[in-house]
């Protein structure tokens, strides 16, 4: 039986727990899905500032750097960034149908240059987005951010 910590207690007054903070090594250690069993994480947000963080942290990109047919610096980013939200996506698609789509999202801001322009927001939103069978959402409640849900259809 799990223990209960005070994150459960938050998620008991339906508070969601997320985290702030998205890495390929979250993702390949089984350390988000730990967090997810144990803590309650039921989804995370991140920016290019956290990537930027996780890029400088060991060599988890340096294969798909080396790979990438892109020529510039933004491209790539966008490339290893929306790699880690689909992964991320897929291990909390659980939370997302227990929840009935009230959680198990994965949220990262776009580029905060097109904060006063929604057509280029919700056009870059669609660029950096995995085709069907991903559903996507957004705000402008807070900076722009895109969240994403891979479907299992």
């Amino acid at each position: 039986m799990a223990t209960s910590t005070r994150l459960h207690e938050l998620a008991d007054q339906r508070q969601s727990v997320w985290i702030d903070f998205l890495c390929r090594d979250l993702l390949r250690s089984g350390e988000l899905a730990r967090l997810m069993r144990e803590d309650n994480v039921s989804g995370l947000t991140s920016n290019p500032t956290i990537f930027v963080k996780a890029l400088s942290g060991g060599n988890a990109y340096d294969e798909q750097i080396a790979a990438s047919a892109s020529g510039d610096a933004r491209s790539v980013f966008l490339e290893l960034a929306m790699r880690d939200v689909a992964d991320a996506c897929d291990l909390l698609g659980a939370v997302w149908e227990r929840t009935e789509a009230g959680d198990g999202y994965v949220s990262i801001e776009v580029d905060p240059n097109l904060a006063d322009d929604t057509e280029a927001t919700i056009g870059r939103r669609r660029t950096s987005t995995r085709p069907s069978p991903a559903r996507t959402s957004w705000s402008r409640s807070r900076p722009p951010t895109q969240a994403c849900r891979r479907s299992r259809r």
